[in-house]
């Protein structure tokens, strides 16, 4: 006796709607593992009803999409979250990223108006805006913590999580106030990222982020096969540099440097680090003098429109140049050197 035929339509699963919205908004047509627990932990927590605060810390490696997996929560949830960034140049950086992928974002930090604030608060009350990008410093202002108790939160992002513990007591104390900054928005859900942390920077994120919640760790491969890092000895760095970006093949022919193949073009946009503002200046005049237009420096004695011109130039270059101190963002995707 022949079994009786399932009607196709009722072999069919449920579309996962995580991976649905990866396909078709963020382009990418498959998620890895770690990325799946990562995002079905958060909307797990966020669907629950349980009062009590939920947390979870995730260590992937730079390049493995950790931003993902906070920007599909944000987008499939629809209610806002807050996510805060140690470095300005990651907060335009990230709100670019949020753009593209059709999730509506805005930026609060410091020397914002109050017509700006207000707009922007307004925006999350009335559903307009997705996801608030921020830092510790703006957030721990006492009208800001007035102000975001009642816009209806409802999960809390810390990216690059180990900066708690490396500037928390000293360099920047207001990284240890983060879980006041949940308390005062009646935030339950709260989600841990670094590409960064061995065992005592796990224990510290944990003290310090969730202090009345047990986290769960997930903790991809610490293997990057993304980046590189080659050591070239030389006699003059600034004369190397200027050579390695304008033509590698003049590099005496070396084959065993694995970042690029002799005589092909370096690729761009890269940042070249400087370990001090009058350096990173004198650099970027010699390089322009060799790529007219295309060069700019960044340090922190900018003006903040200056930064943020630059800061948005770079991000449309295609092949820019930006000569920096470590004023600007380490975790901005690019090619750099040091």
């Amino acid at each position: 006796m022949r079994p009786k035929e399932i009607p196709a339509s009722s072999q069919l699963s449920p579309p996962d709607p995580v991976v649905h919205w990866a396909r078709t908004q963020a382009g990418i047509p498959f998620l890895f593992p770690v990325q799946r627990l990562v995002i079905a932990g958060i909307l797990d927590a966020l669907a629950s009803e349980d009062p009590e605060p939920r947390g979870q810390i995730a260590v992937l490696p730079t390049g493995a999409g950790k931003s993902l997996c906070f920007q599909a929560p944000a987008a499939l949830d629809g209610r806002p979250t807050l996510v805060l960034y140690p470095l300005l140049a990651l907060l335009q950086d990230q709100k670019r990223r949020f753009d593209e992928l059709g999730i509506p974002a805005a930026v609060v930090r410091g020397g914002q108006s109050s017509a700006d604030r207000r707009e922007i608060w307004d925006g999350v009350r009335a559903g307009r805006i997705r996801a608030v990008l921020s830092n510790p410093e703006t957030m721990v202002q006492p009208g800001t913590l007035r102000t975001i108790a009642g816009l209806g939160f409802v999960h809390l992002v810390v990216d690059e999580s180990h900066c708690v513990c490396e500037w928390g007591k000293t360099f920047r104390p207001d990284y240890l106030r983060i879980p006041e900054i949940r308390r005062a928005a009646g935030i339950r859900v709260i989600s841990a990222f670094t590409a960064t942390a061995g065992p005592q920077v796990l224990t510290a994120i944990q003290e310090h982020l969730f202090p009345d919640c047990s986290p769960a760790r997930l903790l991809g491969s610490p293997d990057r096969p993304n980046m590189g890092i080659t050591v070239l000895p030389v006699l003059q760095k600034d004369v190397a540099i200027r050579q390695m970006l304008s033509d590698p093949g003049r590099l005496h022919g070396r084959s065993d440097l694995p970042l690029w193949a002799p005589g092909a073009a370096l690729p761009r946009p890269a940042i070249v680090f400087c370990s001090s503002r009058a350096g990173c200046r004198e650099l970027a005049l010699r390089l322009y003098a060799d790529h007219p237009g295309k060069v700019r420096f960044y340090h922190a004695g900018l003006e903040r429109s200056e930064k943020d011109r630059i800061e948005h130039w770079f991000f449309d270059s295609p092949d820019g140049i930006l000569v920096s101190t470590n004023a600007y963002g380490m975790a901005v995707v690019s090619y750099m050197f040091n």
